[in-house]
């Protein structure tokens, strides 16, 4: 077996195994917290998040009217405020960070006059569980890179273009 082979075969094993350390880190994050509701002016929607920390966690808001406005706030346990943020397009993916574990409260209150349907997801990213196996990864994909280089260099020096003068 020749040692690009062999190098290839490290290269789809490292892949492998990075992709399959990323799968069972995000197995174990628990399933997001999510709530849907018909906001009015005035009336906010409210729902109880339960995260662990210290880590990243994301909240994606989407909004069903066209042009509305809405604020988003989640307050820690301690009551201090973790993210606040106001969203005027249709879909929004924001991140904050997570200091200690407990129920995370998220309220979103529309600004805007008209009534619009709103969809909420908070959930964790586990992005210090998911660093190492990330690093195999792209480890694998970049030395699978240079293998098909040097796969196609080796095969431009066999065979030379038979057109040439």
């Amino acid at each position: 077996m020749t040692r690009l082979r062999r190098l290839a075969i490290l290269a789809v094993a490292l892949a492998a195994a990075g992709a399959a350390g990323t799968a069972m880190v995000q197995q174990g994050a628990g399933e997001p917290s999510r709530a849907e509701w018909l906001l009015e002016q005035g009336r906010p929607g409210e729902m109880a998040a339960s995260l662990e920390g210290p880590d990243t966690a994301y909240v994606i808001v989407g909004l069903e009217a066209p042009r509305a406005t809405a604020r988003v706030s989640v307050t820690a346990p301690g009551g201090e405020e973790a993210y606040s943020g106001t969203l005027s397009t249709r879909m929004s993916v924001d991140y904050f960070m997570v200091e200690g574990p407990g129920v995370h409260e998220v309220r979103v209150e529309l600004v805007s006059p008209s009534p619009s349907a709103a969809t909420v997801e908070v959930g964790q990213t586990l992005s210090a569980g998911t660093m190492w196996p990330a690093i195999i990864l792209v480890a694998g994909v970049a030395l699978g890179a240079v293998c098909a280089v040097a796969a196609i260099v080796r095969y431009i020096t066999a065979q030379p273009d038979e057109k040439t003068l």
